[in-house]
């Protein structure tokens, strides 16, 4: 800053968003907690996962969480100006009012910590290349399709421990998968649980005979059901 300018200076921050990908370097969270590093394609290749491009063997993963987290977006907002005019001469004060409807919007995170990095690395149900993954197995919805890969993955991890939630979601039993209001919650408790690692659910505990997330309650429509909006949105 010039001399002649005023005294106060401005320090300029750089952050990044949680669970962005950040580079081999492993950047820490302000309270303590790695970054994790977001991954969307890669493959299971015989030893080994491949997450774009780096290769992660399966002896080396210890631990898998799975987790919901429900991001707030706000309030939706009723018209303004003119047309909220016209509507008040309909609806009423109090009925606007009541009219402001919460949005939510839900990310299914699959967590995968190994003993060879500091950072765990992070699938997005939504956001997951899964023809990449499963190639001819890849079916068009991403549920069906991320209930594959956790399956596939759990196979090849004989040794790993895994969170409550992954052992619900695989016993597909929705209610039993916990939901976060933040995703540095979701962090915290995993990294709590890495702590005691030993007492987690081991890998050979899991329901892994099938791939397939319908079964015999959920008809012979690819598994639809009343709860449709579950694991995110068809897949690529």
């Amino acid at each position: 800053m010039a001399a002649d300018d005023d005294d106060d200076q401005v320090e300029v921050l750089s952050t990044f968003d949680t669970g962005e990908r950040v580079g081999p370097t492993s950047v820490i969270h302000e309270r303590g907690i790695p970054l994790a590093q977001r991954v969307r394609t890669g493959a299971f290749e015989d030893s080994a996962l491949n997450l774009e491009g780096g290769v992660v063997p399966y002896s080396e993963i210890e631990y898998i969480a799975l987790g919901v987290i429900h991001h707030n977006l706000g309030n939706m907002e009723p018209p303004t100006g003119m047309m909220r005019l016209g509507g008040g001469k309909i609806m009423g004060k109090h009925d606007r009012a009541e009219s402001k409807a919460s949005r939510v919007q839900e990310s299914t995170f699959l967590d995968l910590y190994s003993s060879a990095h500091d950072a765990p690395f992070r699938l997005e149900a939504a956001n997951v290349n899964y023809r990449a993954f499963l190639g001819k197995d890849a079916q068009y919805i991403s549920r069906h399709n991320f209930y594959r890969l956790v399956v596939w993955l759990a196979r090849r991890c004989s040794q790993a421990r895994v969170n409550d939630g992954l052992r619900a979601f695989l016993e597909r039993r929705r209610e039993g998968v916990k939901t976060y209001g933040a995703v540095y919650d979701f962090e915290l408790e995993t990294q709590n649980e890495l702590a005691r690692l030993e007492s987690m659910t081991a890998v050979s505990d899991l329901p892994l005979s099938s791939d397939s997330y319908a079964n015999e309650d959920e008809g012979s429509a690819g598994g639809a059901s009343s709860g449709e909006e579950s694991w995110g949105h068809p897949g690529e």
